[in-house]
Order: C-alpha cells, then structure tokens, then sequence
C-alpha cells in the first residue's frame, strides 16, 4: 500500500485520559512552560486492514516565546507572540510520513492558526520537521512554533491528519 493510499484511508483512535496539569519555567526562553506530567495528550491510532500503528504526544505548550524575530511582523497583526508545540510522533508498525502542517491551534471564536512557515536560530530546539517518514520503530520529536495573538490564548490544539475520519482536539491549559 503507497503512502498516499495510506492518507485516505481511515483508523481507528483511541485517547488517553487528561492528565493534571504542572508548571515550570523554561530554561531556554523566559515563555512559560507547562508540562503535563510527561503528556498533555497522546494519540495512539491503528490502521483496519494493514498493521500500521503509532502515536502522536503533546508533551507540552509555551506562550510568549522569545525570538530575536517578531511574530507580529510575520503575521502583519500588532499583538502576535510566538507560542511552540513540543510534540512527539512514532510509527509502532509500518510507514508513514509525520508533517507539521495537521497541527493547529484554535481560539473560542473559531479562528485557527497554522504553524509558522518563518524559523529563527533562537526558536525553541530541536525544530520538528516539516516532513519526515518514519518506519517501525521510529520517532521523530520536536518543536512546532505559531505566531498568535498575545491574548487570548488558544482554546484548543488540534490534530487532523488526513488519514484521521474525525480530528482530535484538547483543551490548552489556562495561564
């Protein structure tokens, strides 16, 4: 089965409870870190008919992330900051390409923020691909940077991949 057969075809997901939430501050910028005791969600999925498997991890959300480039330049919008996904994607069985673009971040009013196409040096490391294919086995973890408004602050992150039948969304923690 090709790739891009895989895309169109649907999974079956299940979803791991929410867990608390706990705050720490980052070393590598002055945004503040929350973590979610290892996890803010994780995603595993499996294919019906073929034994591709794996998983998709937020591991946590920083707002405000400090960047010697300004998010409000880049999205032409006084008020925008940075704010990064740090996620994690793993095939447990077969092959299949891990993107950034299903990931978005969405606000109470239903507007919806995709990555940032725009890397700095000082953006928080290490970057997660914009594609890479991963095989049985393998990770891939990393980064996702948006430029959104200051406040409010997202209500929502969002995964939809195409091969998902419904995407998966939860809630960002509060400030």
């Amino acid at each position: 089965m090709t790739p891009a057969t895989r895309s169109r075809i649907g999974i079956s997901v299940s979803v791991s409870s929410r867990p608390r939430v706990s705050r720490r501050s980052s070393s590598l910028s002055a945004a503040r870190r929350e973590t979610f005791n290892g996890t803010l969600f994780a995603l595993d999925w499996q294919h019906d008919n073929d034994p591709l498997r794996g998983n998709a991890t937020v591991l946590g959300y920083r707002h405000n992330v400090r960047s010697v480039g300004s998010a409000a330049d880049e999205s032409g919008t006084p008020g925008y900051v940075w704010a990064a996904l740090d996620i994690k994607v793993c095939s447990e069985s077969g092959a299949f390409l891990a993107t950034t673009p299903p990931w978005t971040l969405s606000y109470a009013d239903g507007a919806r923020v995709s990555a940032s196409s725009t890397t700095y040096g000082d953006f928080p490391k290490p970057a997660f691909p914009f594609e890479t294919q991963l095989t049985a086995g393998k990770c891939v973890k990393g980064n996702i940077v948006f430029a959104v408004p200051d406040s409010p602050r997202p209500s929502t992150v969002i995964y939809a991949p195409q091969s998902l039948d419904k995407p998966r969304e939860w809630t960002v923690p509060p400030q």
